[in-house]
């Protein structure tokens, strides 16, 4: 976790500086602190694309994963999604 957690702050600090990071990650918290476009791809379509605001919203993880989800902010004012809990379990293919 102190890796993952230095290298997101190099990568902000990055972006700051105005480079272009490309990421992908599994993480929502990884889109939201950082991420000034995100693009969802789920069963290989591109189901959502924008700010992160409007792409990892609470609904779309309830309909897509099945779980009630918030996001809230922290003391920096970073957004982090929080699960709740699962409503109906998805199957994954074995």
């Amino acid at each position: 976790m102190g890796y993952q957690t230095r290298l997101l702050d190099i990568m902000s600090t990055l972006r700051r500086q105005g480079c272009s990071i490309l990421m992908a990650t599994h993480c929502a918290d990884h889109a939201l602190m950082l991420c000034d476009k995100v693009v969802w791809i789920d069963k290989q379509s591109i189901v959502a694309q924008g700010i992160p605001k409007a792409v990892c919203h609470v609904k779309r993880f309830q309909k897509i994963y099945g779980i009630s989800t918030q996001i809230v902010k922290d003391t920096k004012g970073s957004s982090h999604l929080v699960p709740l809990k699962i409503e109906t379990p998805k199957k994954f293919a074995s």
